[in-house]
């Protein structure tokens, strides 16, 4: 009768050990708990690899930016950035008529132009600076520096960046009109047979019922503009060689920043 010889090979168990890091400048593995950092830990943690998918996952971010009420006790109906000539990175706040200015952890102050309406105006960087209207006041500009205004630019409520110009539209009276600045000029909107001069473009038909509700810069280096009903696009490089052409009649916008298809689905 053969005999069965059994070998037993005990092994220590291995525990879980706590130690400290004084540095992670250089990069992280983990292998497979990266999931189990805590909030407010390993904030600092540069080229970290992690074995556990997701790859990465956003952290609890700030719930107020500032702690500094705009105006008393008004809502921010408006919130925009804006990065000068000099590299100053800047915040614009609109409450409730006023606009307010500040760079990031500063307190924010009232400046720039006394709106007359409560409208949530549309702004736009360009050329250095930015640009805001509402559709009742005049176009004013914020350079980082200084302000001013515009008197002679169309008064509508869209305004949005393309190339060098300025675009703006939904102007009372003329609502499916598209108005150009000049090229280079943002305070230019004087229209002018030259190719760098501004213009004007009409979208569908001349005032069909159906106004630019919606405005995007650039692209795929075009201008999109929505109507309640249809896209459309414009193209070129200035005014002798723009073209505008409808790209969709069953996709829309009835606000600025939205779209939609017109069958409302």
């Amino acid at each position: 009768m053969k005999k069965l010889l059994l070998i037993f090979l005990f092994i220590s168990p291995v525990y879980a050990e706590d130690f400290l890091i004084n540095s992670l400048g250089g990069g992280m593995w983990s292998n497979p708990s990266s999931n189990k950092i805590p909030d407010n830990a390993a904030f600092a943690i540069q080229n970290f690899t992690t074995d556990v998918e997701p790859m990465a996952v956003e952290r609890n971010g700030y719930t107020k930016r500032d702690t500094t009420i705009l105006g008393g006790a008004k809502s921010v109906s408006g919130l925009w950035g804006f990065i000068d000539n000099q590299g100053n990175d800047w915040i614009i706040s609109f409450s409730s008529k006023t606009f307010y200015k500040n760079t990031i952890g500063q307190t924010p102050t009232a400046f720039g132009q006394n709106v007359t309406v409560v409208q949530v105006p549309d702004c736009a960087a360009n050329l250095g600076k930015l640009w805001c209207t509402n559709g009742t006041d005049s176009l004013w500009w914020f350079d980082g520096t200084s302000t001013g205004t515009v008197s002679s630019a169309p008064k509508g409520k869209l305004i949005e960046a393309w190339r060098n110009r300025l675009v703006t539209s939904w102007v009372s009276g003329t609502q499916s009109t598209l108005y150009f600045s000049a090229d280079g000029d943002g305070t230019n909107w004087t229209l002018g047979g030259n190719p760098t001069d501004p213009f004007t473009i009409q979208i569908g038909g001349a005032n069909d019922g159906y106004s630019t509700l919606c405005l995007w810069g650039s692209y795929l280096d075009n201008l999109i503009i929505g109507r309640k009903r249809d896209m459309w696009a414009v193209s070129g490089f200035d005014q002798a060689d723009v073209v505008n052409r409808n790209v969709s009649s069953e996709i829309g916008c009835i606000q600025d920043g939205s779209i939609r298809e017109f069958d409302g689905s």
